[in-house]
């Protein structure tokens, strides 16, 4: 079972489009079965995959209070991709957390995965983030195998950057020696002379890039949301579609 982490402590730079984009096609291409979790409160891609329940009690927040009930795990429209939900249960989960000194507090995540392979079978868990650095989110990252950080060519593309990469570096060392892959993914990339400065300026940062880019496509992405699907299955011919495919299959690096 291979872990996956989705973060970036910038919003609006298509995380949840990449998370839901990358389960669809492990699912639907590769024939992967796929658990994503959502650990943002405020539950975006519990949304988008429809089982988003403000008054639910079987989300990531049960995760941090150390509860694994059965109803923890949620079906989608797939029958490959199943989903722990999260919503604004998860401010106060946390805090509970944080507070909670009789347990550890950054491994119950690992906890609640362990007890969940005893019922349920997984290739592939994809962690969607908050643009946050909390007890949930480094629950995340200490049970991550691949950290992936999508990110725009903007003029802001590394604000946040060099704090994010020594969270993951202190996290690595501390709590998750296994830890892999770290790199960025960039998105909504246009291929003119600004993007591509932009593109080795971070580069020259130190920071570890993928090859592959996803294209800025309009209105495909947004669509999206607004159809509660993952991009690749509402626009499947769109040109950001076929870069996640491309990506997806650099990121596999061949090796399925």
């Amino acid at each position: 079972m291979r872990v996956i982490s989705l973060i970036n402590l910038k919003g609006g730079v298509y995380k949840t489009t990449t998370t839901l984009s990358l389960a669809y096609i492990l699912a639907v291409r590769y024939g992967k079965r796929v658990l994503l979790i959502d650990n943002d409160k405020q539950g975006n891609l519990s949304k988008t995959l429809g089982i988003y329940d403000p008054e639910d009690e079987y989300t990531m927040a049960e995760v941090m209070d150390m509860r694994f009930s059965g109803g923890l795990i949620h079906q989608t429209g797939n029958e490959r991709i199943s989903a722990i939900p999260a919503n604004m249960n998860l401010l106060t989960a946390n805090t509970r957390a944080v507070l909670d000194y009789s347990r550890k507090q950054q491994d119950r995540l690992q906890k609640a995965l362990d007890h969940l392979k005893a019922d349920q079978v997984f290739d592939f868990v994809i962690i969607d983030n908050a643009p946050d650095i909390n007890i949930s989110i480094i629950n995340a990252l200490a049970v991550s195998d691949d950290v992936v950080i999508p990110m725009h060519m903007d003029e802001y593309s590394l604000d946040g950057m060099q704090i994010l990469m020594d969270q993951i570096r202190t996290i690595r060392e501390n709590f998750n020696a296994h830890m892999n892959i770290v790199k960025c993914l960039v998105t909504d990339f246009t291929n003119d002379d600004v993007h591509r400065q932009a593109m080795e300026h971070v580069a020259s940062a130190g920071y570890d890039l993928f090859r592959q880019t996803i294209r800025h496509t309009a209105a495909k992405p947004a669509e999206s949301t607004w159809a509660k699907m993952p991009l690749p299955m509402y626009s499947p011919r769109c040109g950001a579609s076929i870069d996640y495919r491309r990506w997806v299959e650099e990121y596999l690096g061949g090796d399925l």
